[in-house]
């Protein structure tokens, strides 16, 4: 074979070959979906002990928006406490219901967690639990219910004069705790002796 002519055949090889190649990571390509976007709220959150916070300000942004990506956002104090006052349109789901309730919720969408506590504990809790089994769009809502309220956000409030006061336990516990941890010094000192 003449040196021009296995030039020429060379070529058409190395030719098909990249042919081969570029239409083999063509179709890749659209076989492999898109990463989903990461959602202003999310992407905008402090992180702050491995919890994304979001402020009231930053979520009546997000809820004014006409998207249909809205965030869900998640109450998960007590019923008795959602029913007493809750942002308007909030889901009731309770930290430990959390793990069967997240396969039920839109996971394209942001999840704004928010409780009473006055250091966001149950909220934090959840959110954490959350990031844990691998979703990446839980967020907290800073200073929860309070702050969405100074923010001047809707409220939903139950019509009931007898309805349960805005709190959400952790104060409680929080008062049980101390309470046995001084019991529990008054009792050690006391077995000590002078």
């Amino acid at each position: 074979m003449k040196p021009g002519a296995r030039l020429y055949v060379f070529g058409w090889i190395a030719i098909a070959c990249l042919v081969f190649v570029g239409s083999f990571a063509a179709v890749r390509a659209l076989r492999t979906p898109p990463e989903p976007a990461t959602p202003a709220l999310v992407r905008n959150a402090v992180l702050a002990d491995g919890v994304r916070f979001v402020t009231a300000g930053q979520l009546l942004e997000a809820t004014a928006a006409n998207e249909a990506a809205q965030p869900v956002i998640i109450d998960v104090r007590t019923s008795d406490e959602f029913s007493a006052a809750h942002i308007s349109g909030a889901l009731n789901i309770q930290d430990f219901q959390l793990p069967d309730a997240m396969s039920t919720l839109p996971g394209d969408r942001v999840w704004v967690l928010y409780c009473t506590c006055p250091d966001d504990r149950l909220a934090k809790w959840g959110a954490a639990a959350i990031n844990q089994d691998g979703f990446s769009n839980a967020v907290v809502l800073q200073q929860g219910f309070q702050a969405w309220q100074a923010a001047g956000g809707p409220v939903t409030t139950s019509a009931n004069s007898d309805a349960v006061s805005q709190g959400c336990g952790c104060s409680v516990e929080a008062e049980a705790n101390k309470l046995f941890a001084i019991n529990w010094s008054d009792q050690h000192e006391a077995a000590r002796g002078p």
